[in-house]
């Protein structure tokens, strides 16, 4: 089984696709509904960021440790 994966972040949210043989599915939806302006894809040790830009209330990142299993904020950096 080929394992590819892509994360698309959209004004709807950010989603994982996985390719299965020639066709691509969403295997998950991280932050439905918000605007994921920025995605950084999983490093060696699984470890992913994404900024949300919330309009009025600015710009927050969260960060993953599992590969976008589980997320959490995080301050943005200065």
């Amino acid at each position: 089984m080929d394992d590819r994966r892509a994360w698309v972040a959209t004004r709807k949210g950010l989603f994982e696709l996985q390719r299965l043989g020639l066709a691509w599915r969403v295997a998950r939806t991280s932050f439905a509904g918000e605007p994921v302006s920025m995605v950084l894809p999983p490093d060696a040790q699984g470890r992913m960021l994404a900024a949300l830009n919330l309009g009025h209330f600015g710009v927050k990142m969260h960060a993953s440790d599992d590969a976008g299993a589980t997320w959490r904020e995080v301050a943005v950096p200065t």
